[in-house]
Protein backbone atom coordinates (compact mmCIF):
# COMPACT_ATOMS: atom_id res chain seq x y z
CA UNK A 1 0.00 0.00 0.00
CA UNK A 2 1.64 3.39 -0.54
CA UNK A 3 1.51 5.74 1.75
CA UNK A 4 2.17 8.66 -0.38
CA UNK A 5 -0.14 9.19 -3.56
CA UNK A 6 1.80 9.38 -6.61
CA UNK A 7 1.75 12.51 -8.05
CA UNK A 8 -0.89 13.02 -11.34
CA UNK A 9 0.20 14.22 -14.76
CA UNK A 10 -2.17 17.18 -13.90
CA UNK A 11 0.20 18.12 -10.89
CA UNK A 12 3.10 18.47 -12.68
CA UNK A 13 1.46 20.17 -15.13
CA UNK A 14 -0.33 23.07 -13.00
CA UNK A 15 3.42 23.26 -10.62
CA UNK A 16 4.64 24.20 -13.91
CA UNK A 17 1.89 26.74 -15.25
CA UNK A 18 2.60 28.11 -11.52
CA UNK A 19 6.59 28.75 -12.11
CA UNK A 20 6.07 29.53 -16.06
CA UNK A 21 7.88 26.20 -16.87
CA UNK A 22 6.98 24.34 -19.71
CA UNK A 23 7.71 20.67 -21.00
CA UNK A 24 10.82 20.02 -23.37
CA UNK A 25 10.13 17.74 -26.33
CA UNK A 26 11.83 14.71 -24.44
CA UNK A 27 9.64 14.78 -21.86
CA UNK A 28 6.60 15.25 -23.89
CA UNK A 29 7.64 12.35 -26.31
CA UNK A 30 8.44 9.99 -23.11
CA UNK A 31 5.09 10.82 -21.46
CA UNK A 32 3.63 10.22 -24.61
CA UNK A 33 4.94 6.55 -25.81
CA UNK A 34 4.70 5.84 -22.31
CA UNK A 35 1.49 6.46 -21.56
CA UNK A 36 0.61 4.71 -24.77
CA UNK A 37 2.83 1.66 -24.03
CA UNK A 38 0.76 1.37 -20.39
CA UNK A 39 -2.85 1.78 -22.47
CA UNK A 40 -1.89 -0.69 -24.69
CA UNK A 41 -1.00 -3.15 -22.23
CA UNK A 42 -4.12 -2.58 -20.52
CA UNK A 43 -6.32 -2.59 -23.95
CA UNK A 44 -4.23 -6.27 -24.19
CA UNK A 45 -5.52 -7.54 -21.32
CA UNK A 46 -9.29 -6.07 -22.02
CA UNK A 47 -9.27 -3.01 -19.75
CA UNK A 48 -11.64 -0.15 -20.91
CA UNK A 49 -9.79 3.21 -21.72
CA UNK A 50 -12.76 5.66 -20.69
CA UNK A 51 -11.01 7.71 -17.55
CA UNK A 52 -8.43 8.86 -19.59
CA UNK A 53 -7.12 12.28 -18.48
CA UNK A 54 -4.14 13.92 -16.33
CA UNK A 55 -5.81 12.81 -13.16
CA UNK A 56 -5.79 9.58 -14.25
CA UNK A 57 -2.08 9.19 -15.62
CA UNK A 58 0.37 9.67 -12.44
CA UNK A 59 3.77 11.15 -13.69
CA UNK A 60 6.55 12.54 -11.23
CA UNK A 61 8.97 14.38 -12.15
CA UNK A 62 12.37 12.78 -13.46
CA UNK A 63 10.84 9.54 -13.58
CA UNK A 64 10.61 9.33 -17.53
CA UNK A 65 7.88 7.22 -17.75
CA UNK A 66 4.53 7.69 -16.51
CA UNK A 67 2.31 5.31 -15.41
CA UNK A 68 -1.01 3.94 -16.10
CA UNK A 69 -3.47 1.94 -13.10
CA UNK A 70 -6.52 -0.24 -14.80
CA UNK A 71 -9.09 1.65 -14.31
CA UNK A 72 -11.46 -0.79 -12.37
CA UNK A 73 -8.67 -0.30 -9.54
CA UNK A 74 -9.58 4.05 -9.50
CA UNK A 75 -12.26 5.19 -7.89
CA UNK A 76 -13.39 7.96 -10.40
CA UNK A 77 -15.91 8.14 -12.81
CA UNK A 78 -15.68 7.59 -16.53
CA UNK A 79 -15.22 11.29 -17.92
CA UNK A 80 -18.42 11.20 -19.45
CA UNK A 81 -19.72 10.66 -15.77
CA UNK A 82 -17.44 13.17 -14.72
CA UNK A 83 -18.78 15.88 -17.12
CA UNK A 84 -23.08 14.88 -15.91
CA UNK A 85 -21.59 15.93 -12.15
CA UNK A 86 -19.21 18.78 -12.92
CA UNK A 87 -20.28 20.66 -15.88
CA UNK A 88 -17.95 20.97 -18.26
CA UNK A 89 -16.29 24.76 -17.73
CA UNK A 90 -16.22 24.59 -13.54
CA UNK A 91 -13.08 26.41 -12.45
CA UNK A 92 -11.92 23.42 -9.95
CA UNK A 93 -13.04 20.41 -12.86
CA UNK A 94 -11.17 17.86 -13.77
CA UNK A 95 -9.21 17.94 -16.82
CA UNK A 96 -11.39 15.67 -19.41
CA UNK A 97 -11.50 15.96 -22.60
CA UNK A 98 -13.99 14.26 -24.79
CA UNK A 99 -13.62 12.52 -28.31
CA UNK A 100 -16.39 14.68 -30.58
CA UNK A 101 -18.61 11.93 -30.66
CA UNK A 102 -18.58 11.96 -26.76
CA UNK A 103 -19.28 15.46 -26.62
CA UNK A 104 -22.03 15.68 -29.17
CA UNK A 105 -23.95 12.77 -27.21
CA UNK A 106 -22.91 14.85 -23.93
CA UNK A 107 -24.54 17.78 -25.53
CA UNK A 108 -27.79 16.13 -26.93
CA UNK A 109 -28.22 12.65 -24.51
CA UNK A 110 -26.97 13.25 -21.45
CA UNK A 111 -27.55 10.16 -19.77
CA UNK A 112 -26.84 7.92 -21.92
CA UNK A 113 -22.97 7.71 -22.51
CA UNK A 114 -21.63 7.71 -26.23
CA UNK A 115 -18.92 6.64 -26.46
CA UNK A 116 -16.00 4.28 -28.79
CA UNK A 117 -13.11 2.58 -28.85
CA UNK A 118 -11.21 5.85 -29.76
CA UNK A 119 -12.26 8.39 -27.32
CA UNK A 120 -9.40 7.70 -25.04
CA UNK A 121 -6.40 7.86 -27.91
CA UNK A 122 -8.21 11.62 -28.63
CA UNK A 123 -8.39 11.97 -24.75
CA UNK A 124 -4.87 11.52 -24.67
CA UNK A 125 -4.14 13.49 -27.60
CA UNK A 126 -5.54 16.38 -26.36
CA UNK A 127 -4.17 16.01 -23.07
CA UNK A 128 -0.86 16.15 -24.63
CA UNK A 129 -1.87 19.20 -27.19
CA UNK A 130 -2.36 21.05 -23.77
CA UNK A 131 1.08 20.00 -21.93
CA UNK A 132 2.39 21.27 -25.22
CA UNK A 133 0.47 24.39 -25.34
CA UNK A 134 1.42 24.86 -21.63
CA UNK A 135 -2.39 25.84 -20.83
CA UNK A 136 -6.19 23.52 -20.79
CA UNK A 137 -7.63 23.19 -23.79
CA UNK A 138 -11.41 23.66 -23.16
CA UNK A 139 -12.37 26.30 -25.84
CA UNK A 140 -11.79 23.67 -27.96
CA UNK A 141 -15.36 23.17 -27.26
CA UNK A 142 -18.58 25.38 -28.10
CA UNK A 143 -20.98 24.18 -25.92
CA UNK A 144 -23.34 27.47 -26.91
CA UNK A 145 -22.89 26.26 -30.79
CA UNK A 146 -23.40 22.56 -29.68
CA UNK A 147 -19.91 21.98 -32.00
CA UNK A 148 -16.14 21.18 -31.74
CA UNK A 149 -14.50 24.42 -32.11
CA UNK A 150 -12.10 22.71 -34.81
CA UNK A 151 -10.67 26.01 -35.94
CA UNK A 152 -9.03 26.33 -32.45
CA UNK A 153 -8.21 22.56 -32.66
CA UNK A 154 -6.35 22.96 -36.00
CA UNK A 155 -4.87 26.34 -34.95
CA UNK A 156 -3.37 24.75 -31.43
CA UNK A 157 -1.97 21.92 -33.42
CA UNK A 158 0.00 24.22 -35.12
CA UNK A 159 1.09 26.03 -32.95
CA UNK A 160 2.66 23.24 -30.64
CA UNK A 161 3.91 21.74 -33.84
CA UNK A 162 5.72 25.00 -34.06
CA UNK A 163 7.35 25.09 -30.65
CA UNK A 164 7.71 21.06 -30.12
CA UNK A 165 7.94 19.68 -33.89
CA UNK A 166 5.42 16.37 -34.92
CA UNK A 167 5.99 13.17 -32.66
CA UNK A 168 5.41 10.70 -35.80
Amino acid sequence: MLEIPPETLKDTFCRRIRAGQTYSRNEIADILVGTVRGYACLEECGCRNDKVRMETIFYEEGTYWPKVVDNSLIKSSTNYKVLQKQGYFSRDSETVYLSPEEFIGYLHFKDEPVTNEKSGVFALGVSILALCLMMPVNCIYNTEQKIMNTAMLKSFIKTAGNTHGKFV
